[in-house]
């Protein structure tokens, strides 16, 4: 089982800032909505798909200045919330290339 990394520390970030990297058009792509942001601990998250496949894209600045994200969905049945992909080590301008690529899945 892979690690989330909502349980992992990170560097504090303007949510706007790092919305603001990932662009606009990648966040409309991937139908990105419901948007909730941590500023003091670098993270942002947001809903993508359609309902019956509803999965969340968080995104997280960590301390080496590089960007963490990561794509799961909750089980509906358990509630336990399991992590599909992540992608570490991404640069501020490889964010919404990453940010699409796992979103669209």
């Amino acid at each position: 089982m892979t690690t989330s990394i909502m349980n992992t520390a990170g560097y504090p970030a303007d949510h706007h800032t790092t919305m603001q990297q990932i662009g606009s058009g990648n966040l409309m792509a991937c139908g990105a909505r419901h948007f909730v942001h941590d500023n003091p601990n670098g993270l942002l998250m947001f809903r993508v798909g359609a309902e019956r496949s509803l999965r969340k894209v968080m995104v997280r600045l960590m301390p080496n200045d590089t960007y963490s994200v990561e794509v799961g969905k909750t089980n509906r049945k358990t509630m336990e919330y399991v992590v599909e992909d992540q992608e570490h080590g991404i640069y501020a301008d490889q964010v919404g290339a990453s940010v699409r690529r796992l979103g669209d899945r």
